[in-house]
């Protein structure tokens, strides 16, 4: 039998070092919260019910395509860009024409601040589909990005002359016309978005500023109420609102709006304090882990869970190094805690059958690892272990079948573990 109870390694036979690089990443974790521009974290393009494929594909070559296609934009919802794009750009090689392709890889360039990629992309998406109102959305924001207002000013009128309901277009067309000191015309359009979505995220806040700057106060201040009726804890309209009050000579009520900013101030500052921390925390926890020291991983890992007792990736990172110190008790119990918060994630479930197999349960190990790639399709480490488990069983065609899989799986995200491949 290959496995054994006091095995501290992977069932390839190398140290267990594939579970917290990139590979983690595609799980989906992500410690630091998300903040971008103004109107938050906004999720990928939608998928259109009918592409535009300029031309057929058939075959494995077919399938091949659609699996890089649906691995990149998973990836891209767990906020793991970079291996998004390696998808992205296996994609590419089938069919670097296709405007859903360009697309995905214009929105997850964009995301990396890889700006001139991804303008290029998006153009090469329009090329193939002048019509696409999605795709001029996202040049659009390119250019704002770039800080090419006039430039974005445009794009965004264009995709509204195509598409009047775009309400992110209408938005970013307000924000950048603002931001090329025209106040005035953006007042027009945060007021038509807001008449049509008047609860569309930070709108009454931008519209706020921009009565502010044509002198409109009253306007101004009712702005930022009504946003801060909406959204009670966002620290620039009160602190806005106190710039407001003052500017009215309304004093008192400028030094209230400013004590609620600086106490949301502040809690934001020990938020990120404490993120930081926990960050530092993880990236040790994962360094230690990657050079084998399991026992300075393993104290990392347990400072993080002392401050966040509840995040599942962590508790995933710390059973598995448990695992690696063959600490099966201590494995199986705080794997099961993470799936208790995270149910059916596709990396911890295969940890869990890999406690299994080296408890001696090859049967409960196999359940486990399909029950991982039930849960995530396009995670290739459950195909790897589950086709070593069904070769030392005898069953040699089904193995052949699951390393098919693995390595077809890996060619689309780049996400090659060398070390236990062994």
């Amino acid at each position: 039998m290959v496995f054994t109870t006091n095995s501290t390694q992977p069932l390839g036979g190398s140290r267990a070092r594939w579970f917290p690089g990139a590979a983690l990443r595609l799980a989906g974790v992500v410690l630091l919260s998300c903040t971008g521009l103004a109107g938050g974290c906004a999720g990928p393009p939608e998928e259109p019910a009918k592409p535009a494929v300029p031309s057929p594909l058939t075959g494995e070559e077919a399938v091949r395509y659609r699996l890089f296609l649906d691995m990149a934009y998973r990836m891209y919802r767990e906020e793991a860009y970079d291996l998004a794009l390696n998808s992205l750009e296996a994609a590419r090689e089938i069919r670097a024409e296709d405007p859903r392709l360009n697309l995905y890889l214009g929105h997850t360039l964009r995301k990396l601040k890889r700006l001139v990629p991804a303008e290029e992309a998006l153009r090469r998406g329009l090329v193939a589909a002048p019509d696409r109102p999605e795709l001029e959305l996202q040049l659009g924001l390119v250019y704002f990005d770039q800080f090419r207002f006039d430039r974005a000013v445009e794009q965004f009128r264009k995709v509204l002359d195509t598409d009047p309901s775009q309400h992110e277009a209408i938005y970013y067309l307000g924000l950048a016309e603002y931001r090329r000191n025209r106040p005035e015309a953006a007042v027009i359009e945060f007021e038509k978005l807001l008449g049509e979505d008047a609860r569309f995220p930070e709108a009454n806040y931008s519209l706020g500023r921009a009565f502010f700057q044509i002198g409109r106060i009253p306007a101004a201040i009712r702005s930022f109420q009504e946003e801060l009726r909406l959204n009670p804890d966002h620290p620039a309209s009160h602190f806005n609102l106190a710039k407001a009050f003052r500017a009215q000579g309304r004093e008192e009520e400028a030094r209230e709006e400013e004590a609620r900013f600086h106490l949301l101030a502040e809690a934001e500052y020990r938020r990120v304090q404490e993120t930081r921390q926990i960050a530092i925390h993880a990236d040790q926890g994962r360094m230690f882990y990657d050079q084998g020291d399991f026992r300075r991983a393993t104290e990392e890992f347990q400072a993080v869970l002392a401050v966040r007792g509840d995040d599942p990736q962590i508790l995933t990172y710390l059973g598995s190094t448990y695992l690696a110190l063959n600490q099966l008790d201590r494995a199986e119990a705080t794997l099961d805690r993470s799936l208790a918060l995270r149910a059916s994630d596709g990396f911890t479930l295969t940890e869990l059958g890999r406690v299994h197999v080296l408890r001696g349960d090859p049967v409960r190990g196999e359940e486990v690892f399909r029950e991982a790639i039930q849960s995530n399709p396009y995670l290739s480490v459950p195909h790897y272990f589950l086709a070593v488990l069904l070769r030392s069983l005898g069953r040699q065609p089904e193995s052949d079948e699951e390393m098919k899989s693995f390595h077809l799986l890996e060619s689309g995200t780049g996400n090659r573990q060398e070390g236990w491949l062994q």
